[in-house]
């Protein structure tokens, strides 16, 4: 038989592609400290997300704002409000930009203590023109006029340029009502004390405190202001108290300046109300009223003291 053989193939080798080397990385085996092997493997670094917070983000936002072109503002010390308001409708038209502000009564320069000098007393005479309501505890006015000339739409702009200039904000909104303005949401409870209008407080009061069905019927034939609210109703039962009055408080704290409501919250800076729409306790800190009581350690904290040598005999009764 044929014992042919099959041919054989070549046994010629490849050339080898040189190695590409790369450099180390955070995985690579290094020398351990302690024994000086290289069996000691460093993990990767974790890349830990830095905290966002309400002023650091704040911080960013002034940033940003301090790069447009700054506009004067030349004030009255006893007219700062109406001064400031027809300075933002003359030059903020369409967006905001920083200021430095001056008075006339003084001469000096605006390194940021004159700004919030102005801004302070802009909200601390805003009750006797945008809004009403008990110390503290200030809500819009409801007026029509007002409405139509835009000063709701002012005032938000203000409140927005306190806040971007490093100034603080109002700090004297009723509690609700900022709520509100921040979320649009039901607010956690309305106080009577919140509700701007005096009488309507004083007769909401009445309504709560009434002993017998016949001190009801009273005070509620006499509370007129319902049938403003909606409330038409012509009896009112005991165990109904708690819920008219919130009632009510809902009405005049929120509900009846809706428009108003509206052009302000269209006066604010969009991307400041988006902060304190996701910080909204730290926004509504800027708006409401909080008493801060001082400590002694307050004060102190902030001295430095001087010491006198401290081999001397003063020095030991210093230390006492």
């Amino acid at each position: 038989t044929s014992t042919a053989t099959r041919p054989q193939t070549s046994t010629a080798t490849r050339p080898q592609t040189p190695i590409e080397t790369k450099p180390p990385t955070l995985t690579e085996t290094r020398p351990s400290a302690s024994t000086g092997s290289g069996s000691l493997r460093t993990p990767p670094a974790a890349i830990v997300p830095k905290t966002l917070t309400f002023e650091s983000e704040l911080k960013k936002l002034q940033t940003i704002f301090q790069c447009r072109t700054e506009k004067s503002l030349n004030l009255r010390l006893n007219n700062v409000y109406e001064d400031m308001a027809k300075k933002f409708r003359l030059f903020f038209k369409t967006k905001l930009s920083p200021v430095t502000v001056t008075f006339f009564e003084e001469v000096g320069v605006d390194d940021g203590g004159l700004t919030r000098e102005a801004f302070s007393k802009v909200f601390a005479t805003a009750n006797r023109e945008v809004l009403c309501g008990m110390e503290n505890r200030f809500t819009l006015i409801h007026d029509k006029i007002k409405l139509e000339a835009g000063d709701f739409f002012i005032f938000g702009q203000m409140l927005s340029m306190a806040l971007l200039m490093g100034a603080s904000g109002p700090h004297n909104l009723s509690k609700p009502f900022a709520e509100h303005l921040l979320s649009f949401k039901e607010p956690k409870s309305y106080d009577i004390k919140d509700v701007p209008v005096a009488e309507v407080q004083e007769k909401l009061v009445g309504i709560k405190n009434c002993q017998t069905k016949e001190e009801l019927d009273d005070c509620f034939a006499s509370f007129d202001e319902r049938f403003e609210a909606g409330y038409n109703k012509m009896v009112l039962n005991m165990d109904e108290r708690e819920h008219f009055c919130r009632l009510i408080s809902r009405f005049f704290i929120v509900e009846r300046n809706h428009a108003e409501i509206s052009q302000l919250l269209k006066g604010v800076h969009p991307d400041l109300l988006s902060l304190m729409r996701r910080f909204p306790e730290e926004g509504i800190k800027e708006l409401v009223y909080t008493a801060k009581h001082i400590k002694a350690s307050d004060i102190t904290s902030n001295w430095i003291y001087d010491f006198s040598a401290p081999t001397s005999l003063k020095r030991k009764d210093e230390n006492n």
